[in-house]
């Protein structure tokens, strides 16, 4: 490829500040290569980037100079021919988010160059930028909205976009830290996001990255950084999330800082125990082999085939979601474990053949040498992650992890009734759109402005033995996104199986523990729709045989 200053070269290869001509930045070790179409703006014209079959970017058709000059994305000076070093450049404050083949993120971070190599444009990058770490603590998978960076008011307001001068000849490119009385907009950088190439999915527990160029910032930096959500498969409720931080030291041009950032709830069950609850009731097809969380946290099987047709059927494709006490898949040694099975036989001591055995003794939990035993251990859920020992079951009895969460965890809430005891508003009986069940508070909850607030002839629940009917706090169908977006989380009454029987759907609920209870016992939850004689608890011994809900946690550290 020669040049001669009277005529057009063959082409130009594009190579960035530490890449080659494949890629045009790094992040994290990992590189981000051009894509076919790319615009970039050289001397007086806007120029498409052809990407060759060797992953080579380069520029066609290039008139002979001797200095090239040249800006990219196109769009940052679309006007002025450049023939100058000193330029004028407007940094964007929105950026759309577009994954590659990989899910990796693609972004048209700002760059400019400056070449006397009639084969080579060297580009450098003008921005610094935030790598912001989501986790999702909702008990579902969330899709990201937006990232909004803002430099704080309250520490050094920085521009962190807008217009900048930039030199081209200067090794930095003339950039440094800017605070020149900057407007609101300038203060701010945002990342959108759609459907497709521009969605983000984060599932249950897990963390994903998200860059955000900003120009380069001085010591002492603070930034707001705000979060929008919604639920997976509804997009009725959005939910932002906001914290101040400060990202390290001066971020210079083509460095990187970090602000971790989280959305969703948690629940305490034990000393610097958190968990979060998965989205819905386990739910197990015979035929295909498959485990997931139902869709809504209301749904539920009840008194349907699958649970009234498994009697030991491996080849159903009824969905069933009320299971034998340890009944995973899992051969613990014992004769009852697969998620099908039903003993027909009668009788409580026949819970003697569920749950996990060394052949001789039969009080082993669902945990240590046993964890297997328990179904969220044992088994990829498909909607919850798809890998295995990702989720758990609770423990239960005295002092336990069912009776922090329940009866002794703190909480804090905001429009709760007035005579709410102080840290103590864990959950109350309810019905959403007539299905009866528990609303379970996280540890720090507000309770949407526009709905009404939870209330009972006492107050919100502070203890098991406080609870009353189901039906004294009703939610409709409309009202529950706002609720669930703000943490709440529904554990419907969805009945027991006695062999293939099922009573007491919408009446009573029974969720499995992972904790034995002497030979033919396991310790379950168990919620009454009255006090009554039988009252509710979170540790009630019952036989392993009787089929009950399992709700999975993922444990957060």
């Amino acid at each position: 490829m020669g040049c001669r200053k009277d005529n057009s070269i063959d082409g130009m290869y594009i190579v960035c500040e530490g890449m080659h001509s494949n890629s045009k930045g790094m992040v994290d070790g990992l590189t981000m290569n051009w894509v076919a179409g790319d615009s970039l703006r050289i001397n007086n014209e806007n120029k498409a980037i052809i990407v060759n079959s060797e992953g080579q970017a380069y520029i066609e058709d290039i008139v002979a100079s001797d200095v090239y000059r040249a800006i990219y994305p196109s769009s940052l000076n679309s006007t002025a021919t450049l023939d100058n070093d000193n330029l004028t450049v407007t940094i964007p404050d929105t950026y759309l988010w577009t994954a590659d083949g990989n899910g990796k993120q693609v972004l048209d971070v700002p760059m400019a160059a400056r070449s006397t190599d009639g084969n080579r444009l060297y580009f450098k990058h003008l921005t610094a930028a935030i790598t912001v770490e989501i986790t999702n603590y909702y008990g579902f998978a969330v899709l990201v909205d937006s990232v909004v960076v803002m430099s704080s008011d309250a520490g050094t307001p920085y521009q962190i976009s807008g217009a900048t001068n930039i030199n081209l000849n200067n090794a930095d490119m003339g950039i440094s830290t800017n605070s020149n009385n900057p407007t609101a907009t300038e203060k701010k950088v945002k990342v959108i996001f759609g459907d497709g190439a521009h969605a983000l999915k984060i599932n249950q527990g897990d963390t994903k990255k998200v860059q955000v160029p900003v120009l380069p910032v001085g010591d002492g930096n603070k930034f707001s950084i705000s979060v929008t959500v919604h639920k997976d498969g509804n997009q009725a409720v959005n939910r932002t999330f906001s914290k101040t931080q400060v990202t390290g030291g001066a971020m210079g041009r083509a460095k990187m800082a970090y602000a971790g950032h989280t959305v969703g709830y948690l629940f305490s069950i034990g000393n610097n125990k958190k968990v979060i609850i998965s989205q819905g009731n386990l739910q197990y097809q015979a035929s295909s082999k498959e485990w997931r969380f139902a869709t809504n946290q209301y749904d539920y099987i009840g008194a349907s085939a699958g649970n009234t047709t498994a009697n030991g059927r491996a080849s159903q494709a009824a969905w069933i979601d009320l299971f034998g006490w340890g009944t995973s898949g899992w051969n613990n040694g014992n004769t009852y474990y697969m998620p099908y099975d039903v003993d027909n036989s009668g009788g409580e001591g026949t819970g003697r053949g569920y749950g996990p055995t060394n052949g001789s003794a039969y009080g082993f939990s669902l945990t240590g040498a046993y964890s297997e035993s328990d179904w969220g251990v044992h088994n990829r859920i498909s909607n919850g992650g798809d890998v295995a020992v990702k989720w758990r079951t609770l423990t239960a009895g005295t002092a336990t992890e069912t009776d922090t969460l329940f009866n002794k965890r703190q909480t804090s809430t905001s429009n709760m009734p007035a005579g709410t005891a102080n840290g103590k508003a864990r959950f109350i009986k309810a019905s959403i759109a007539g299905t009866n069940g528990v609303l379970l508070f996280p540890d720090n909850y507000v309770h949407p402005d526009e709905l009404n607030i939870p209330y009972n002839s006492k107050r919100v629940y502070n203890s098991i033995s406080e609870s009353n009917h189901f039906g004294e706090f009703s939610v409709g169908i409309n009202d529950w996104p706002k609720m669930e977006a703000a943490g709440t989380v529904f554990l419907p009454a969805a009945g027991c199986r006695s062999n293939t029987s099922v009573s007491d759907v919408n009446s009573i609920a029974y969720y499995w523990s992972a904790s034995s209870n002497a030979t033919a016992n396991a310790y379950a939850i168990k919620f009454f729709d009255t006090n009554g004689t039988n009252k509710s608890s979170t540790a009630i011994g019952i036989s392993r045989r009787f089929g009950c809900s399992v709700r999975l946690v993922m444990d957060i550290r």
